[in-house]
């Protein structure tokens, strides 16, 4: 493989109980209660021989991926649908090789634990955009769940993130295998600020059993704390376009009744596009009937295009309903 290198349950015990699972806002009513009297089911216990009524409970998380949030009941964690494309495995690609480096990782635990490591490790997907980061987070997140471990998306608030991995997940389930997703980690340094960010990646209590994943399309915006610092990121990995190996896996896994010339030809179509492009093409021509040489032509123009609106002076032909 390439290598590419540049260089949690619950908060404090409120002084009045509160109904976990219910209370999600300040504006909890007693209304809410009688919406739905059955989904209580059980007692909890908040205070020395106090209790409230709840709902059922369990051991462990479903596997998933989730969002961590905080309510007035404590950490809230949301399991996300995952509305993805068939994921493809494209053996002998960087991709492939990126996974099964991360499966050996999670099959170490002990060796990390004989030399007194946390069990964690970090990766940095960079890359233009389209070109397949999102495919590969996707990959790793699909295979930590066939591995009954969790997923957690960090797009919002990373230091309640934080907390909640540490105070909450871990307090109840302390050796589940966990991956953590921030995508477009220049915008969430952006919108939150680097100190949150860092105090995510390694704040005071560090969390084990962890690979945290984050994906850029601009590396050269991220500060050297970021980027140059084992054991918040380990692994650089440049991701670029699809190359010819992987656009004919791409199209042989779609176009079934296809022959091999014919795959070629959109292979060589299709050189520098975007995974979004190979699927446009298929939708384009497949689905929409247009034609495959048109197609292609018109994707390339848009993958290389730079609309402006310095251009709405520039002459050009009228079309509109005058």
């Amino acid at each position: 493989m390439q290598n590419d290198d540049t260089g949690v349950f619950g908060t404090a015990i409120p002084k009045e109980p509160h109904i976990p699972g219910v209370e999600i806002t300040a504006s909890f009513k007693q209304k809410d209660i009688e919406k739905k009297p059955q989904s209580f089911t059980q007692w909890a216990q908040v205070l020395d021989g106090k209790f409230v009524i709840t709902g059922s409970t369990m051991n462990k998380l479903p596997s998933g991926a989730y969002e961590i949030q905080t309510t007035d009941s404590g950490f809230l964690f949301t399991k996300q649908t995952l509305h993805v494309d068939e994921l493809i495995d494209f053996d002998d690609s960087k991709m492939s090789a990126v996974l099964e480096e991360i499966g050996r990782f999670w099959d170490r635990h002990s060796i990390f634990q004989q030399y007194k490591f946390l069990h964690r490790r970090g990766y940095l997907f960079y890359g233009p955009a389209g070109s397949g980061k999102t495919c590969l987070v996707q990959q790793i997140i699909a295979d930590i769940v066939r591995r009954d471990g969790l997923a957690f998306y960090i797009n919002t608030a990373p230091r309640i993130a934080a907390d909640g991995l540490r105070d909450a997940l871990r307090r109840v389930e302390p050796d589940r295998p966990i991956v953590c997703v921030l995508e477009d980690i220049d915008a969430i340094i952006r919108y939150h600020g680097e100190s949150d960010v860092l105090s995510f990646l390694d704040g005071e209590i560090q969390v084990d059993r962890i690979i945290t994943i984050a994906t850029t399309n601009y590396p050269e915006q991220l500060d050297r704390r970021i980027i140059a610092r084992p054991r918040r990121f380990d692994r650089l990995v440049y991701v670029g376009m699809p190359d010819a190996n992987i656009r004919r896996k791409y199209f042989k896994s779609k176009l079934l009744n296809m022959s091999d010339d014919e795959i070629e030809q959109w292979v060589d179509i299709s050189d520098e596009f975007s995974f979004a492009a190979l699927s446009d093409l298929i939708i384009s021509v497949k689905c929409l009937g247009n034609d495959l040489q048109t197609t292609a032509k018109q994707l390339a123009y848009l993958l290389k295009s730079k609309p402006s609106s310095e251009k709405f002076n520039e002459p050009k032909e009228r079309f509109g309903f005058s």
